[in-house]
């Protein structure tokens, strides 16, 4: 096996607190989590739950390999992007699940038009149960997004600023969509933010890269809103794990040579306003392309600066290619080259 850790510490004793293994950034902690996974995980027997992934739904016995529990730190959350010639990231996925959850949508058709996969997760075909947008931004209590910066901004060492997505319903509930993340704590220390990510379920191969971007996309947007830097990102879960038919694409993603992938550039903004005109970009672009998947998208119409119009354009050629199109050169032009060795992985 070709991989190595090497950009990890042992978790110990920094300051007076014990934190979990530390990595640079998400390419090295996924690598070492599924190495470790992979060395010492111990063999149990796949979930019986017909609603759960876990047994294809009820179709066939999935057996599992599992670290319990299991956790990791990112230092540079913004070096976010996973990159695998075996185990291919769709980053175009990767920037409209971001979007989804940040516009606080529950809708299974907009999702699944990036990542058909989304509807088999849908109790109706209409909604997610657990939509993580839908709960951070609309829950019974409302927006905790923008309760949790009022938290901090009041009183910047609070403990209270924590945002919960796993609710008391996913435990009642029979649903093919539980929520995996439980909740997600920002704590405002030495002026940077910190943000500690509780999973209950973490598939390790396929489903931990878009995870990572996901939940630091969370992080810096918090960051962003306060005006501050995002400091490490901290990932526990209580079940990390893959399967039995995984074991062949476990073995060879960690034989390839690892690449570090560069820091994503600093997100501009977060406020409820580009986040309203990310909302209606998306739909947008997601009914033009409906109607003619190699129709051509200006993104400049949509009012948004340089950073979330890059992101459009990853998200708008990963959902060409997912349909069969091929993407326009002129669109990849104004991207930068940090995302091309991911996008031509695909």
């Amino acid at each position: 096996m070709s991989f190595q850790a090497s950009g990890s510490t042992q978790s110990g004793s920094v300051g007076g607190s014990v934190g979990p293994d530390a990595f640079g950034t998400a390419q090295e902690a996924w690598l070492a989590s599924l190495s470790r996974l992979h060395r010492c995980g111990e063999v149990v027997p796949g979930v019986r739950d017909p609603y759960s992934v876990g047994s294809a739904f009820g179709q066939k016995s999935r057996g599992t390999k599992e670290l319990s529990p299991a956790s990791f730190s990112i230092a540079s959350p913004r070096q976010r992007l996973v990159h695998s010639r075996h185990r291919p990231v769709d980053l175009g996925y990767a920037v409209a699940n971001t979007i989804w959850v940040l516009t606080g949508s529950n809708d299974a058709d907009a999702i699944s038009f990036y990542n058909p996969h989304g509807r088999r997760f849908s109790d109706d075909g209409i909604c997610l149960f657990s939509a993580p947008g839908a709960r951070i931004f609309s829950s019974q209590n409302g927006d905790q997004f923008a309760k949790a910066i009022e938290r901090l901004r009041d009183d910047p060492t609070t403990r209270r600023a924590v945002i919960q997505i796993f609710s008391p319903a996913d435990l009642f509930t029979d649903t093919r969509d539980c929520s995996c993340v439980v909740s997600l704590q920002f704590l405002l220390r030495d002026g940077v933010l910190l943000c500690i990510t509780y999973m209950r379920s973490q598939s390790a191969l396929m489903v931990m890269p878009y995870d990572i971007f996901l939940l630091t996309m969370i992080h810096e947007a918090v960051a962003t809103r306060l005006g501050v830097e995002p400091g490490a990102y901290h990932h526990f879960c209580g079940s990390l794990h893959y399967y039995d038919d995984e074991e062949e694409t476990v073995r060879s993603v960690l034989e390839e040579r690892a690449r570090l992938m560069p820091a994503m550039p600093r997100m501009s903004d977060a406020s409820s306003v580009v986040r309203e005109r990310l909302a209606a970009a998306e739909n947008d672009i997601r009914q033009r392309l409906t109607k003619d998947i190699g129709a051509a998208v200006a993104v400049e119409q949509y009012g948004l600066d340089s950073y979330w119009s890059e992101l459009l354009r990853i998200m708008i050629s990963g959902a060409r290619r997912r349909h069969g199109a091929s993407y326009f050169e002129s669109e990849l032009a104004g991207v930068s080259e940090l995302y091309h060795p991911i996008l031509n992985a695909r």
